[in-house]
């Protein structure tokens, strides 16, 4: 990495820290101070902070060109994280069935791309590693499902959107699986692999809150939800995007 794009890779991530301290203190101020409107729960220096910083970590993706640890790898993410941040668009202006969808074909190449290697390894793994990854594939889905069930089915009852959660559901489910087994696969370098593992649970734990929000009525409970959302989803951008970069080139 030369030194104006180190410079600059820098910069990306100082911002991110910067408006990510901001909106995290402001709206969990507004809730603090019992001044939240329920309606619009984020005022607009909040909500144009947090798109923003969507966008910053899709330039850190966009911009990792020759210090990437590998081409494939880092064609799947730009791929993501573009239709990341229309996802992200879109839900901004309340298009959340379209947003929805765009997040769910997003996991579909994160699944691609973590998920390189899995064939070899499948095939070379043994018995006991093969049972772990059924057992744990089993368990994820099964946690979904039952959360799913549990949580959202009653209030979504006769509502459409529940079986597009449902759908979503299991992309993130096999997304979420998958990013834990690149530890295994080998095909990332092991730091890599590592960053996927924890921003992909991120992730995972983020559009659960987001669930939560869509399912339950204007209350201190969705306010929760919403707020404690960024909180999990910001280092799942930052994480996620770190992962493409070879990191031996930059620490």
């Amino acid at each position: 990495m030369n030194t104006i794009k180190e410079l600059f890779f820098f910069i990306i991530i100082a911002m991110i820290l910067f408006l990510f301290g901001g909106y995290t203190v402001l709206d969990w101020f507004q809730f603090s101070r019992k001044i939240a409107d329920y309606k619009r729960p984020e005022i607009p220096y909040v909500r144009a902070t947090k798109v923003t910083v969507s966008f910053l970590a899709a330039i850190l993706v966009f911009m990792i060109g020759k210090d990437g640890f590998n081409e494939r790898d880092t064609i799947m993410l730009v791929i993501a994280y573009a239709v990341i941040l229309i996802g992200d668009l879109f839900l901004v202006f309340d298009i959340n069935l379209v947003g929805t969808a765009a997040f769910a074909l997003s996991h579909v190449f994160f699944i691609l791309r973590n998920g390189s290697g899995i064939t070899m390894y499948i095939k070379d793994s043994s018995l006991i590693n093969r049972l772990y990854d059924i057992v744990s594939f089993v368990v994820i889905i099964g946690i979904i499902v039952t959360v799913l069930r549990v949580f959202f089915y009653p209030r979504l009852k006769g509502n459409p959107f529940f079986y597009v959660l449902l759908g979503y559901g299991l992309f993130l489910g096999v997304s979420l699986w998958t990013a834990w087994a690149t530890l295994r696969i080998g095909f990332m370098p092991e730091r890599n692999a590592l960053l996927v593992a924890i921003g992909m649970t991120c992730f995972f734990i983020s559009d659960l809150l987001v669930g939560v929000h869509f399912a339950t009525e204007p209350g201190n409970t969705q306010l929760i939800a919403r707020y404690t959302t960024w909180i999990f989803y910001t280092p799942a951008l930052v994480f996620l995007a770190l992962s493409g970069y070879d990191l031996s080139k930059i620490f």
